[in-house]
């Protein structure tokens, strides 16, 4: 009898043994698709109809303006930002004129988190009528935040113009893997829609940002 017990025992663990080396197995081959669409570089198109960046660096907004001055869209959303922070001060951290865009330019003040900014810009979307938007955002942040945008506004068509923050421009870390590991299993949340359980939006927030 004790022999017949070790026995079923030995095949439970053996069993539970592969289902953790399949999961350890999924999770890797997902992380390494996951760092593969972070170090992409989508060509952009020539028009779209609008651009939405996700706040959380003066490298972003720099590269939304931009891409604005250059004619890529006519309009931009700025979503995420503290109900503190106007236009003005906004373009005080990159090289815009607040006067120059004063009309083409949407400042958001509700999302505090990556599923809030699709909400904003979603809706957003459907007050300008677009069907094509450039997303402007954080190369690690990209794939969580056109899974969430998809997915509030599934008609529209996106476009990704990530910007490499200046941590990720100096090669491999350490901190750098640590950092991409906790946002893929954000993003690995997202695809499960743990996302949906956070709260929309807030007023009042400080540094919103997009997390």
């Amino acid at each position: 009898m004790t022999a017949r017990r070790h026995t079923v025992f030995g095949r439970v663990v053996r069993a539970l043994a592969r289902l953790v080396l399949a999961a350890l197995c999924l999770w890797a081959g997902g992380f390494a698709w996951f760092l593969y669409q972070v170090h992409q570089e989508p060509p952009l198109p020539l028009q779209a109809d609008g651009i939405v960046v996700l706040t959380g660096g003066a490298d972003r907004l720099e590269a939304g303006f931009q891409l604005l001055e250059r004619g890529h869209a006519p309009r931009l959303l700025i979503s995420g930002v503290s109900r503190a922070a106007s236009l003005a001060d906004l373009t005080r951290l990159s090289s815009a004129n607040p006067a120059l865009w004063a009309f083409r330019v949407t400042v958001g003040h509700e999302a505090v988190t990556t599923h809030g900014n699709a909400a904003e810009a979603a809706e957003w979307g459907n007050m300008i009528g677009a069907k094509t938007l450039i997303v402007v955002t954080a190369n690690y942040h990209m794939p969580r935040a056109l899974l969430e945008l998809k997915r509030a506004m599934p008609q529209m068509t996106l476009y990704a113009a990530p910007v490499v923050p200046p941590a990720f421009r100096e090669g491999f870390s350490l901190n750098g893997m640590a950092f991409l590991t906790w946002e893929y299993t954000k993003y690995l949340g997202a695809m499960l829609g743990f996302s949906r359980l956070v709260r929309v939006s807030a007023y009042g927030a400080l540094a919103p940002g997009a997390v």
